[in-house]
């Protein structure tokens, strides 16, 4: 029995996307330079506490806790100041 050529794609991409899920290949925006009190990124349904390094990916949620604020770096080399009770 032969396989369509355009059926034996597919089913191969969706092998492939099953076998390597899209966050994996994430594109990187930036990292933190600072994080003070309450940070968190959601990350594809997860929630992540970042430390100082930690990448910034597109799609990222970055929220702030009260008596906090976080700094980020871009990757076109500008900062990126977040303050006290903020969403990005």
């Amino acid at each position: 029995m032969k396989i369509n050529p355009v059926l034996r794609l597919i089913i191969f991409m969706l092998v492939f996307q099953l076998a390597f899920p899209l966050p994996l290949f994430a594109q990187v925006a930036g990292e933190f330079i600072e994080v003070l009190g309450d940070v968190t990124i959601q990350r594809a349904g997860t929630v992540i506490k970042p430390k100082v390094k930690d990448p910034v990916h597109v799609k990222d949620v970055i929220t702030t806790g009260e008596k906090s604020r976080a700094k980020l770096s871009m990757i076109d080399q500008s900062k990126l100041t977040l303050g006290p009770k903020a969403r990005m």
